[in-house]
């Protein structure tokens, strides 16, 4: 596989990091403007996938226990996919911690030379091999410890406070701040316990603006911002149904408030939503469903695009389900896909990030039992993304502009 190293270690990863990410900063420039995603000025198509492993107990992406790394980077390219969602917990950030099981590569003996080094470690290595594959690298704050999402209503605990949040932020912007293709960062995933703009402590919109000021100090990422659950109050009679939001999903305090970062065109918003095969709720069993489903998403996020004077974008972090199969509700979640892929290409929204690459996942994700593909999922997502944007020769043209040395890709 080209430039598939073998072994990294701590300070090994950070010139490999320095390398491929010679002069970013001059290179290349990140922006969400016009409701778009831009690079160097360029409108993206991010054909997105989320790869959970490393906030578990793993250290690590999962599947790497089954397949080696260049199966799952055969398979990206195969697919055309430009872009991950690399979820982590506050605690890997501050803590690091020791990798389970890594497949070696066809070539390697065992162990494979990648399980001296920690998870951090790890991931400074795939990470610099994804800027050579022109894949964007989006870094998310999953939860607080391995104990996972339900575990982490909001961004503070008894066992970690608001300060050690940031802390963990400012530690990721120190050791990625000279990785190019690390572009952005989700601040927090579904904080089902948060508010919106209420001046609590537990305010999600005050606390995006402190995590961008503190990683803006010495990097330029984009700052996804994702929605609560029941603040401000999202119950709400729409076309005849008691609606409500889910995990991430509530981003209607954004009308009245909306956030505002000290550096401008670094806003996304990243609303999550999901259909019948996750939870069941009216809307799902409406009689015109799915052609009521417009109606809902454009009350809980779609909004923003059309608000006057709004110039960030709108990028789902999460969505996903089965396409096709046999129960009732597998069918219906077909139905719910095929509509949000229509709702989101219609208003000009195609860049996402799916939930998920993996096989261990509820719901299951694009590549099965850790060797075979999802075909219906991987069909719907090209028909959302057909032509997902070539980072590598934005970035190559960047430098070439700017009289650098060309990258290797």
């Amino acid at each position: 596989m080209m430039g598939l190293q073998s072994v990294i270690t701590g300070a090994v990863a950070a010139l490999a990091l320095g390398a491929t990410a010679n002069a970013a900063d001059s290179a290349v420039s990140f922006t969400s403007e016009g409701g778009q995603i831009k690079m160097n000025g360029t409108p993206l198509q991010l054909k997105g996938l989320n790869w959970h492993g490393f906030q578990t107990t793993t250290g690590l992406f999962h599947g790497i226990w089954s397949q080696p790394f260049s199966f799952f980077f055969d398979f990206l390219e195969e697919y055309e996919f430009n872009a991950l969602r690399v979820p982590m917990d506050l605690d890997l950030m501050l803590n690091d911690r020791t990798p389970g099981y890594i497949t070696p590569e066809p070539d390697e003996g065992f162990p494979s030379p990648l399980a001296s080094n920690t998870s951090l470690e790890i991931l400074d290595w795939f990470v610099a091999q994804c800027a050579d594959r022109g894949i964007l690298i989006m870094l998310d704050m999953h939860c607080l410890d391995t104990a996972g999402t339900n575990a982490s209503p909001v961004f503070y605990s008894s066992k970690f406070s608001t300060e050690d949040t940031i802390s963990g932020w400012k530690a990721m912007a120190d050791r990625y701040a000279d990785a190019w293709n690390v572009f952005a960062i989700d601040v927090f995933n579904e904080p089902f316990g948060g508010t919106w703009a209420e001046g609590q402590d537990t305010d999600m919109d005050a606390f995006a603006v402190e995590v961008a000021a503190t990683v803006h100090e010495n990097t330029d990422w984009l700052i996804f911002v994702e929605g609560t659950s029941d603040s401000p109050n999202c119950t709400e009679s729409i076309d005849g149904d008691t609606v409500v939001c889910g995990y991430g999903d509530n981003l209607l305090g954004v009308g009245d408030h909306p956030v505002q970062l000290g550096k401008a065109n670094k806003l996304v918003y990243s609303p999550h939503t999901y259909g019948p095969s996750q939870h069941m709720r009216d809307e799902f069993t409406n009689a015109d469903f799915p052609n009521n489903m417009p109606d809902v998403w454009e009350n809980h996020w779609g909004y923003i695009r059309k608000i006057e004077g709004n110039d960030a974008a709108v990028v789902l972090g999460e969505w996903g389900g089965p396409v096709t199969g046999e129960s009732d509700d597998v069918d219906n979640n077909g139905l719910w896909m095929s509509a949000i892929v229509d709702y989101l290409t219609d208003n000009d929204m195609q860049s996402n990030f799916f939930w998920c690459l993996n096989s261990d996942s509820d719901p299951t994700g694009v590549v099965v039992d850790w060797a075979t593909f999802d075909e219906a999922k991987l069909e719907l997502l090209a028909t959302l993304t057909p032509e997902p944007t070539d980072i590598s020769a934005i970035y190559a043209k960047g430098k070439t502009e700017k009289g650098l040395p060309a990258v290797h890709v």
